[in-house]
């Protein structure tokens, strides 16, 4: 279940994804982001009207036993630079708000 749920939210990126700066990529659970291939890594960035809260506000000390270990901790920031937290997201979805190449694996098959 949680499969197919990221690779919803992925299919989801990709047909709404664009360049940083031009609109928000999509939603992500109840959050929006947006491309920004400048920020390090573990960093992404949230779109300017989407919620602010459901964040930690400090690193877990241990990865929660629902989190799957595909999901990597990530620094969330708004479009100003403000950090407002840390959340655990697809490790495919993270490296799709930065610009770089998902898994195959991870692609619905072509019709």
């Amino acid at each position: 279940m949680k499969t197919m749920w990221a690779v919803a939210a992925i299919v989801l990126l990709l047909v709404c994804g664009n360049s940083y700066g031009q609109e928000p990529a999509t939603h992500y659970y109840n959050h929006r982001y947006v491309r920004n291939t400048m920020l390090p890594p573990d960093c992404v960035e949230l779109a300017a009207d989407s919620p602010s809260q459901g964040f930690y506000r400090t690193p877990p000390k241990e990865r929660p036993a629902d989190v799957p270990p595909t999901y990597v901790l990530v620094r969330v920031f708004v479009q100003d630079g403000q950090f407002i937290g840390w959340i655990y997201m697809e490790a495919d979805v993270a490296r799709f708000l930065h610009g770089q190449p998902i898994h195959r694996a991870m692609m619905p098959a072509s019709r």
